[in-house]
C-alpha cells in the first residue's frame, strides 16, 4: 500500500477503541458505559471519574468520522444520557484532515491544550503505522540498521517467544513492569486494569500476550489487541535481567509476523513523541519503535465539549496549582 493508503486504512477500519470489547473492559472498572447510534454509526461512550463528585464523558478514538450532520447528532445523544456531575464531553477523532479540525471547532469543541483541564490526551495523538502487506524481505529492509540487528542479536542469543491467551499469564506482565517502574521508566496502570482488559480481549478472541525467555525466565512481555484490518501494540514491559540480549525487539518482531500471516494490513505501534520533543513523556519508547521504521501520523487530537464552564474553570485552576507545586 501507499502511505496514504495505510492511513486510510488504520483511520476507516474497525476501531479495537470504539469495539463491544472495549466496552465490555470498561463494566469491571466500574465504569458506565453506553453505545449510541447516529445515523449508520455507533459511537461508544465512557464515563470517567473527574475529582470529587464530578465526571466527565469521553469518546475513545472517536467518533470515526466527522462531519456537521455526525456532531450535531453525538452532542443530541449525548444530552440524553449525560447527567449533572459530567463536566465536559471529550473525543478524539481518528482523523489527520484539516476540514474535520474546523468541523469540529465550529461546533464549539476546544483543543486540548496543556492548559485544559485534562491536560493529556487519553489516546496517543502521535502514533507509528506498519505496512502489513509488505514482504517480510520489505519490512525489514525498511527498519533501520540497529532495528534488524537487535533482531538478529536475540535470536542468536537464544531468546524464545511465546504467545499465549491465558488469562492468568498476565501476571507475568505485571511483574515486568513492576521491574520497568522500579527503574523510573514508566509508570502504568492499577493490575486490575490488566487483568480485566485481557480477560475482555481474549474473551472476544481479540487479543494476545507474547512473552520472551532467556533460560526459562520470562524477560519481557507485550499486549497484543486486533480489531478489523488493525494490530495494536497496546503494552510492553521488560526486566532488569538480561536487557543486553534484546528481546523486546525479538517479541515486536514475531507479534509482526504473526499479524501479517493472520490477515491484518496495518501494525499500531500506539504512542510515540512528537517530532523534535526529546523531552516528551514517550520518547524514551519513541526511540526504540522508530529503529522498525513505518509511518509517522498525527491525528488533529482531541476536544472537549464544555457543559459547565464555571466548575470545568474551576478544576482546571486547581490542576494547574497542583501542576506548580509538583515542580
Amino acid at each position: 500500500m501507499t502511505e496514504a493508503e495505510v492511513i486510510k486504512t488504520f483511520h476507516e477500519t474497525k476501531n479495537l477503541f470504539q469495539s463491544n470489547v472495549w466496552q465490555k473492559f470498561q463494566e469491571p472498572l466500574g465504569r458506565d458505559a453506553y453505545r449510541i447510534k447516529i445515523n449508520n454509526l455507533e459511537v461508544l461512550v465512557i464515563r470517567y471519574a473527574l475529582f470529587n463528585k464530578w465526571t466527565y464523558l469521553f469518546v475513545p478514538k472517536g467518533p470515526i468520522n466527522i462531519s456537521d450532520a455526525i456532531l450535531n447528532e453525538l452532542l443530541l445523544e449525548i444530552g440524553k444520557i449525560s447527567k449533572k456531575s459530567d463536566v465536559f464531553l471529550r473525543i478524539e477523532p481518528p482523523t489527520d484532515a484539516k476540514n474535520d479540525l474546523k468541523a469540529v471547532r465550529k461546533k464549539g469543541f476546544k483543543i486540548v491544550t496543556e492548559k485544559s483541564l485534562l491536560s493529556r490526551q487519553i489516546s496517543p495523538e502521535n502514533t507509528l503505522l506498519m505496512d502489513l502487506t509488505l514482504t517480510e524481505e520489505e519490512i525489514l529492509a525498511q527498519m533501520k540498521p540497529k532495528g534488524r540487528y537487535n533482531i538478529r542479536l536475540a535470536q542468536r542469543k537464544g531468546v524464545s517467544i511465546k504467545t499465549t491467551t491465558d488469562p492468568k499469564d498476565i501476571r507475568i506482565y505485571v511483574d515486568l513492569l513492576e521491574e520497568l517502574e522500579g527503574r523510573g521508566k514508566y509508570f502504568g496502570h492499577p493490575e486490575k486494569y490488566y487483568f480485566k482488559q485481557f480477560e475482555a480481549l481474549t474473551g472476544a478472541d481479540a487479543g494476545k500476550i507474547y512473552i520472551s525467555y532467556i533460560n526459562d525466565i520470562p524477560i519481557s512481555a507485550a499486549i497484543m489487541g486486533y480489531a478489523g484490518e488493525v494490530a495494536t501494540y497496546l503494552h510492553g514491559a521488560s526486566s532488569n535481567y538480561h536487557r543486553e540480549v534484546m528481546a523486546p525487539y525479538l517479541i515486536q518482531w514475531q507479534a509482526i509476523v504473526d499479524a501479517k500471516n493472520d490477515g491484518f494490513k496495518v501494525y499500531d505501534f500506539w504512542g510515540i513523541s512528537p517530532e523534535n520533543q526529546n523531552k516528551h513523556r514517550l520518547s524514551s519508547i519513541t526511540d526504540f519503535k522508530l529503529k522498525f521504521g513505518g509511518i509517522r501520523v498525527c491525528d488533529i487530537g482531541s476536544f472537549d465539549f464544555i457543559f459547565n464552564k464555571k466548575i470545568y474553570k474551576s478544576l482546571t485552576m486547581v490542576n494547574n496549582l497542583r501542576k506548580i507545586i509538583k515542580r
